[in-house]
């Protein structure tokens, strides 16, 4: 009879277990390259200079499985490394372009989830509710951050909002609404110890 896998009490968070046991030092420095590398996928929009990319999944993560203190210092460390002139944002002029305020929305965002996850394992409800507003906060300091200099190049600033929610939200609302539900599904992958565990 080929043998059966039962998971036990013992090993039913064993994933969160081993992300639990790495130093501080080694979760931001993971959350920080992943940062980096997910700045690196970015696709083309049309109408748009933002660029389509894995960042608000990599921010999620961040807040989901680190403390407020190290979700800061990852984000943080991100958005130093860029004003240092790595090649680390996705968008070339950074905080100084168009895109600054989602990369300062990453890292007020990265510590509210967090901050709303002190109280672990959570469920799936706060989770994406966590989630959620948390992508809020990345649009909202995008959106404002457009919208301020639409308005202060133009002279108009009902004409900068339109234009940043065209530009900034609608094309990337689908996307971030799917991110969300991977990022959450992945955090409740880990909390059950079925991330890395074979069944064979």
């Amino acid at each position: 009879m080929a043998n059966m896998h039962t998971t036990t009490t013992s090993d039913v968070n064993l994933d969160v277990v081993r992300l639990r046991s790495l130093s501080s030092s080694a979760k931001i420095g993971l959350a920080f390259v992943a940062l980096c590398l997910s700045a690196q996928v970015k696709i083309p929009v049309p109408g748009t200079v933002v660029p389509l990319t894995l960042q608000s999944l990599a921010v999620l993560m961040a807040g989901f499985l680190l403390t407020p203190k190290q979700a800061v210092s990852a984000t943080g460390l991100y958005l130093l490394a860029g004003l240092a002139g790595l090649p680390v944002f996705a968008y070339s002029a950074g905080l100084f372009g168009v895109t600054g305020g989602y990369l300062l929305g990453f890292v007020a965002a990265a510590w509210l989830i967090s901050l709303s996850m002190r109280r672990r394992p959570a469920s799936t409800s706060r989770l994406l509710l966590a989630g959620a507003f948390g992508t809020s906060v990345i649009f909202a300091c995008g959106i404002a951050w457009q919208a301020l200099g639409v308005s202060l190049l133009w002279d108009g600033f009902g004409t900068g909002w339109v234009f940043a929610l065209q530009t900034g939200f609608w094309p990337f609302a689908a996307k971030s609404f799917v991110q969300l539900i991977f990022a959450v599904t992945l955090v409740k992958c880990l909390q059950n110890g079925r991330c890395f565990r074979s069944d064979a």
